[in-house]
């Protein structure tokens, strides 16, 4: 089976091929090739926007800061970015963010754990990060 980077390395072939016909003898066809060409791009743009697509999802990048801050009530799939003293909190997981103004200690709570454990909000890109959605190296561990 083919690996989402292998196709999209196809389809960029595919559409950089189509391009370079149409630009260097475009005028030369008739309308029909012309046409075939033409779509001959289009799919490949369309396959490679939905490969771009699934390559986020299942390899996403960790969200900014500013972008975390907007995802406040919303789950986030933590990964701990070292091995830190507590073992606690070496957990990869879903957490609910709660980054609320009248919250106290900010930061991602951890399910099924008391109120005080959670990923503080101050740690985010020193000791966690925070996916939208799972990575899959996380989802081999």
């Amino acid at each position: 089976m083919m690996s989402i980077d292998e196709a999209i390395r196809e389809f960029e072939e595919q559409r950089q091929s189509a391009s370079t016909a149409l630009d260097q003898i475009g005028q030369q066809m008739d309308d029909e090739t012309r046409r075939i060409y033409v779509r001959r791009f289009e799919m490949a743009e369309w396959a490679l926007s939905a490969l771009y697509e699934k390559g986020m999802r299942e390899n996403p990048n960790p969200l900014r800061p500013h972008a975390l801050l907007q995802m406040n009530g919303q789950p986030v799939y933590v990964v701990p970015l070292d091995r830190v003293m507590n073992p606690r909190w070496n957990i990869s997981g879903w957490c609910v963010l709660d980054c609320a103004d009248d919250t106290p200690h900010k930061g991602a709570l951890i399910p099924g754990v008391d109120e005080a454990s959670r990923w503080p909000l101050w740690g985010y890109g020193k000791t966690w990060t925070a996916y939208r959605s799972k990575p899959r190296e996380a989802a081999d561990r």
